[in-house]
């Protein structure tokens, strides 16, 4: 656990009866310390301060926006909430540091020298003292010293739930078919499709309120010709004009595929989703998260055929 040891504003939040978890740090923090630093957690606002909280009362993580960044930060004139916690942390973080307080980049250290140590007792027999340390101008800058108790269990960072939701996200089976249906000819517009896919977004499960939605956004074909991997738009049916369309330029003597005995061009394609997280509802930008859902290759045998005519 970490306190800070400023008593009056610990007695503010535990009368709220959240706990501020510090995410970004990966440990947890006690009403006391969220009360006399609430800055020191923000989270992705685009003003002020948003921390993500464990409500005591509803068991569940939720987004608290703090005006005036706990008198650390001040927002601009006239400023308000931001809708939702879009956007990068107010902070650089550069390594080593984990958090941010304000506008600083934070992070924890065993050099406690030259540092005063806490002035309150030591809250639990396991607590040790933590210096926490901020990129001021570029230089590493001691700032105070809190408790810490390394028997409290790791709190995830925004980026572990991150990829713990995108793992959460299952990708439907799909089949690539072509058309014209059973061949198609050289010189000939052929259709592709993913057939099986939905064409709303995915949504994986919670994970600690944070969600990982995967919306369509474009298949990558390859024709099997020789020619390589194109870009498509996704396309889960036919269409006559626009989606996905290949013309063949060669029969598929050469191809590796067969159907019914005779050669035929083994047709790749995948389908890749654009993937964004919302935290109990609020869109969140998590930094080195993943950006996309791909999806494995889907293969069918496209036999080309070629026209020839005799002039005699």
């Amino acid at each position: 656990m970490l306190t800070a040891g400023r008593g009056a504003r610990a007695a503010v939040l535990r009368a709220l009866g959240t706990v501020v978890l510090a995410v970004l740090c990966c440990v947890t923090v006690p009403a006391a310390t969220a009360a006399a630093a609430p800055g020191e957690f923000a989270l992705a606002a685009a003003r002020g301060c948003t921390h993500l909280v464990f409500n005591v009362s509803t068991g569940k993580m939720e987004l608290k926006y703090d005006a005036n960044c706990g008198g650390r930060t001040p927002p601009p004139p006239g400023s308000s909430p931001p809708p939702g916690v879009g956007g990068p942390p107010p902070c650089d973080l550069v390594d080593p540091a984990t958090f941010c307080r304000g506008q600083l980049a934070c992070w924890y250290s065993d050099q406690i020298v030259p540092l005063a140590p806490p002035t309150e007792p030591k809250p639990t027999p396991n607590s040790v003292m933590k210096a926490i340390y901020c990129y001021q101008g570029g230089i590493p800058t001691g700032e105070d010293v809190v408790w810490y108790d390394p028997a409290q269990p790791p709190v995830p960072t925004p980026l572990q739930l991150a990829q713990q939701a995108f793992g959460a996200l299952r990708i439907p089976t799909g089949t690539l078919a072509f058309q014209p249906s059973g061949q198609t000819l050289v010189g000939f517009r052929t259709s592709l499709w993913v057939a099986g896919l939905p064409s709303g977004p995915l949504t994986g499960s919670s994970a600690l309120g944070m969600v990982a939605i995967a919306t369509p956004d474009h298949l990558v074909v390859d024709p099997g010709d020789g020619s390589g991997k194109r870009t498509c738009p996704w396309a889960t049916a036919a269409t006559t004009s626009g989606g996905c369309a290949y013309t063949y330029q060669t029969a598929s003597v050469l191809g590796t595929a067969r159907v019914g005995g005779l050669p035929a061009y083994a047709a790749t394609a995948q389908a890749v989703w654009a993937v964004h997280f919302e935290q109990n509802g609020n869109v969140i930008a998590i930094a080195g998260a993943p950006t996309q859902l791909t999806s494995p290759a889907w293969t069918t045998a496209v036999p080309v055929s070629e026209i020839q005519s005799l002039v005699q």
